[in-house]
């Protein structure tokens, strides 16, 4: 009776504290709160800080390489300092109206826009060809104001060291550096703009189609560029790198495309206006290709091609006395037999079918340049 007595209580006791177990909630302790604190806290001291945007980094000029070398060209050898040089027959035989392309800076759109067609007829005869800035040139023969120079880089049977002409001795400067080992630039829009700064708004001058500009950096959207002038700016939307140019018969017909309505110049090599032969030549040395420099050579240059077997991109040839005599005009075939050319004074460059009654009487075969 006594064990019993004593058992009841004791159970009773076991059976309030099971009860309390299961019912009062468990006292949280600080070391589980202390640990999530310091996990988080070193996980945010680890955590990728945000970059800093773009537009509060100041612009800073990427030199690419130091490629400029001092010039080892050969005694006589000089380089262009204008956007374009306009090569003359005979020195001084310039209107007053022609002025404007006979200084430095030249200034070939206000030069050439207000002529008439009977003033720009009488270049016929008078002017020789153009040269593009940074051109190097041979000095031939050497005035008080004009010098006679040879262009290297444009083939003519007239002499051996390129195609001459006389040009005013202001727009010529001394070939100090070899960009030999530089990456080059090349204006592929008719026209761009050298500016002094990488800004739009900054001086600038207007400079051709296939100038080739020696690359020194990069800023941003534009490139850096060295010219006679000293370190300019480019964009590089109205440039393509050298390296990237891509000689194929569908890059030669786009680019002859982006000239038409440009004016007929007699001698023009350039974005500011093209003979027929200028435009043919420019073309193709905007891919890499060259050939001669006038209509009458190209005409014998390249591969014999019957009509029946044209691609895009072979030039087709025109002669007086019904195709039979000598070679005058120049014109591109570029499909469904459709021809691109810049036809004369009186005409801008136009897309025409290629049996147009006035050319077809004239067609004296075609020439094929593509390997």
């Amino acid at each position: 009776m006594l064990l019993r007595r004593l058992l009841v209580p004791f159970v009773l006791f076991l059976l309030i504290l099971g009860m309390a177990a299961v019912f009062l909630p468990a006292k949280e302790t600080n070391l589980g709160v202390d640990y999530l604190v310091a996990t988080a806290a070193a996980e945010e001291s680890l955590a990728v800080p945000e970059p800093i945007p773009e537009m509060l980094a100041p612009p800073q000029a990427t030199v690419i390489i130091d490629c400029r070398r001092p010039s080892v060209h050969e005694t006589g050898m000089k380089q262009i300092a204008v956007s374009v040089a306009t090569l003359w027959a005979e020195p001084g035989v310039a209107r007053p109206k022609d002025e404007l392309s006979l200084q430095n800076p030249v200034l070939l759109r206000d030069w050439l826009e207000p002529l008439s067609t009977k003033e720009k007829l009488w270049f016929v005869g008078k002017l020789e060809t153009q040269a593009l800035l940074g051109t190097n040139v041979l000095v031939l023969e050497e005035g008080d104001e004009w010098v006679k120079i040879s262009i290297p880089e444009q083939n003519t049977p007239k002499r051996e060291e390129g195609y001459p002409g006389w040009m005013p001795k202001s727009q010529l400067a001394d070939v100090e550096f070899s960009y030999e080992a530089c990456p080059k630039a090349v204006v592929s829009l008719p026209t761009a703009f050298l500016h002094e700064a990488p800004d739009p708004s900054s001086p600038s001058v207007e400079i051709s189609f296939n100038t080739l500009l020696p690359v020194l950096g990069e800023e941003e959207t534009w490139l850096v560029v060295d010219a006679p002038q000293g370190t300019r700016y480019v964009e590089k939307a109205s440039v393509l790198m050298e390296t990237d140019i891509e000689a194929s018969r569908e890059k030669l017909v786009e680019t002859a495309q982006s000239f038409l309505g440009l004016p007929y110049i007699w001698s023009g090599a350039s974005g500011f206006g093209f003979d027929c032969s200028g435009f043919t030549y420019s073309l193709y040395r905007s891919i890499g290709i060259a050939i001669p420099r006038d209509a009458k050579d190209q005409a014998k240059a390249g591969e014999q091609i019957p009509s029946s077997e044209l691609l895009p991109g072979d030039l087709l040839f025109y002669a007086y006395d019904r195709g039979k005599g000598k070679v005058h005009h120049v014109a591109m075939y570029i499909g469904e037999g459709m021809m691109i050319h810049s036809p004369k004074t009186e005409r801008p460059l136009e897309i025409i079918p290629m049996n147009t009654p006035a050319y077809a009487a004239e067609f004296a075969g075609a020439r094929r340049f593509f390997p």
